[in-house]
């Protein structure tokens, strides 16, 4: 017998609960997730919620107005859970008296009576996990979905979904988030994803707010950890205490909700921060299992193979997070960092072009064109890339003193673009001078600001061992020393989750 969805299905929670118990769904959230969510709507018999747009903004936590024709995130993940359950009812599904099917093209699951299958034993009924039925609109962590409560004037309620692993079956709720705070969460998230200084700032202001409010909502200490470590790791000027003040927000993410992904590569940030690689790339690792279709661990994961100069092994991360979040604009700029890391400028340039044409108004596709450029002999195309990155700065200072340097030097004022750098240090990082000292080919200020990088411990100072933008001071005794302070890659390599 093979059914639609309705309350009258003989598929019961035990089968479901059977199914997300195996190892093959119970180390797939997400695609546990999306299992659960499919099967109870059609249970309910609301076909409404098993559209392509509804499933990416109530599963996948993109946000109201998702085009499924531009993300094919709920496509792919269908097409991997058809997979997923195809193997299931080979191995420890074989015996099962029902089965789930998801029919190609549709989103709507069908169940059908096999036989009378198994005979569950008082044991196994004992020990299975409870078979609750949370409402979606009411439960899940999904931002999107609060969002849409917040849209409507409603009450939504943050809580994590229940666990698809064994041994955690998670369904008590973590906090009740009123409208206001669920649309401020969304747009710190979006803030914080864009990576620009004055998003990043706005981001970590509301993760304070909201976990101020809520202080049991791990995701909002995540976010907080994640958006003063990416300011503090990218270089950008951080104020006194932000890096303390992030490691306690990962730390509390991490104890409020341990099966959290974000809680764990918040935290793997904080140690990358530190230089602590081998315990850093451990933290993503882990966060990569807990949902091995999230891009940001394998985004991370990317950043510490790379301060650890295994490049080859980056980019395969960067790849990956590409296939699993295509629609990242951090990703593909990476991607072209590495490939000059690598000295393959001619293939990095390329990247910074197709970021062009994806995100027109992206700045760091201008920054990585002119660093090819300049690397190419292209002098007159560097200074044209480093026109449209001072119009792409959007107020952002780091990117804007740069910008306003390079240009003095294109028109031939290396003195002014030299003094501009210092009178503006001390609203810079020294790691920002020192990286545009090195486009000027001023080696003095390069070495001066790369000594007091290290001594401060700025996280991307760690490139200078292996950038080759620095090759122009690589022998000074004083470069030397200073590189001689930053901590060797370990000599095992430490292998990446695949």
């Amino acid at each position: 017998m093979l059914t639609g969805g309705g309350n009258g299905t003989g598929f019961s929670d035990r089968d479901l609960s059977r199914i997300l118990a195996s190892p093959g769904f119970a180390n797939s959230p997400r695609l546990s997730r999306l299992l659960r969510y499919l099967v109870e709507r059609a249970q309910a018999g609301e076909p409404n919620d098993l559209k392509e747009s509804v499933i990416g903004v109530l599963v996948f936590d993109r946000e109201p107005g998702f085009d499924p024709r531009a993300d094919s995130i709920v496509r792919s993940s269908a097409r991997q859970l058809r997979y997923k359950l195809e193997e299931y009812y080979r191995t420890a599904g074989a015996g099962d008296p029902w089965r789930v099917e998801l029919p190609k093209g549709s989103y709507v699951p069908l169940f059908q009576q096999v036989g009378e299958g198994r005979t569950e034993s008082p044991a196994e009924a004992a020990s299975a996990p409870p078979a609750t039925r949370p409402s979606w609109m009411a439960f899940g962590l999904a931002a999107a979905a609060m969002g849409i409560a917040a849209m409507a004037g409603t009450v939504a309620w943050a809580v994590r979904a229940p666990s698809s692993h064994p041994a955690e079956r998670m369904a008590d709720a973590a906090a009740q988030m009123d409208a206001a705070s669920t649309e401020a969460f969304i747009r710190a998230k979006r803030l914080a994803r864009d990576r620009t200084e004055a998003g990043l700032r706005e981001a970590a202001g509301l993760f304070e707010q909201i976990v101020a409010r809520y202080p049991g909502f791990a995701p909002g200490h995540a976010g907080l950890a994640n958006a003063l470590c990416v300011l503090i790791g990218n270089g950008l000027p951080s104020q006194p205490g932000e890096a303390v003040r992030a490691e306690q927000a990962a730390r509390r993410a991490v104890a409020l909700d341990p099966l959290l992904p974000e809680a764990h590569a918040a935290l793997g940030q904080v140690l990358d921060n530190r230089w602590e690689w081998p315990e850093a790339l451990a933290a993503f690792q882990h966060a990569a299992e807990l949902d091995p279709s999230n891009a940001q661990p394998r985004f991370r994961m990317a950043v510490v193979l790379v301060e650890l100069e295994r490049f080859d092994e980056a980019l395969s991360e960067l790849r990956r997070a590409q296939w699993l979040d295509p629609h990242w604009r951090a990703l593909p700029g990476a991607v072209a960092e590495v490939l000059l890391y690598q000295r393959r400028n001619q293939e990095a340039l390329k990247e910074a072009l197709a970021i062009r044409r994806h995100f027109p108004e992206d700045g760091l596709s201008y920054l990585l064109e002119a660093k090819a450029r300049r690397r190419l002999g292209d002098w007159k195309g560097a200074c044209q890339a480093w026109r449209g990155l001072r119009a792409a700065s959007r107020g952002d200072q780091s990117t804007e003193a740069m910008a306003e340097a390079l240009l003095l030097q294109c028109g031939g004022r290396a003195g002014e673009a030299r003094q501009l750098l210092i009178d503006r240090a001390a609203r810079l990082s020294h790691w920002i001078v020192a990286a545009a000292a090195t486009e000027l080919g001023d080696a003095e200020l390069t070495v001066d600001s790369v000594e007091r990088a290290v001594a401060a411990r700025e996280p991307d100072s760690v490139c200078a061992r292996f950038d080759p933008a620095f090759d122009f001071v690589r022998d000074h005794p004083r470069f030397r020393k200073a590189v001689a302070g930053i901590p060797a890659p370990p000599p095992k390599p430490i292998a990446a989750v695949r």
